[in-house]
């Protein structure tokens, strides 16, 4: 199966039409790494060219987003609402985007985003969103056949747990009808 690659913009065009917007924002985007930048809240030290530590600053700066950790790739990002606790830190809105998916390989060797991977991505999400923290849960009582097999299982489960390592040499010990040998036991001649 050939995989199309498409231009970002039609990419991007897609997710938007497909996943919709909040706030006049795609809901989802991809976009190269290098060149996002945010408004962040932070300690920041500033030296000359000569490595000369000049002062060091608590303010908001538009730093890189993605370039100190996720570096020459291209990412998915999935707009978020920003937490309460975290809205000083970013101060640009009460949303933003957040990194959903690296386009790298294991080599760290980019990767074309192709809308297929993307697709899949985001469907891929939705699908773990909708069975998150659901089981296929069975009655045990249901049936007399399914109670009784459930009843044994946990009798089972219990004699395991308290009688598990009974041997009959370690019954024999207990009842002081056994004999223990040490471990470091020389045989004489």
């Amino acid at each position: 199966m050939s995989v199309l690659y498409e231009d970002l913009d039609t990419i991007n065009n897609r997710l938007k039409e497909k996943y919709g917007e909040t706030n006049n924002q795609p809901n989802f985007r991809v976009v190269w790494s290098e060149s996002q930048y945010e408004w962040r809240r932070g300690v920041y030290r500033d030296y000359t060219r000569e490595g000369i530590f000049l002062r060091e600053v608590e303010e908001v700066r538009n730093v890189p987003k993605y370039r100190q950790w996720i570096s020459e790739c291209h990412v998915l990002e999935i707009l978020t609402p920003v937490p309460a606790i975290n809205q000083k830190d970013l101060p640009d809105g009460k949303l933003t985007y957040e990194p959903f998916y690296p386009f790298k390989a294991h080599s760290g060797k980019a990767i074309k985003p192709s809308w297929t991977a993307v697709s899949f991505l985001i469907e891929s999400r939705f699908e773990r969103m909708r069975t998150a923290g659901f089981t296929n849960y069975r009655d045990p009582e249901s049936t007399p056949e399914m109670a009784l097999e459930d009843r044994e299982k946990r009798l089972k489960e219990l004699e395991e747990a308290l009688f598990g390592n009974e041997t009959d040499v370690t019954d024999a010990l207990a009842q002081q009808r056994g004999v223990t040998v040490p471990h470091n036991f020389e045989r004489i001649h």
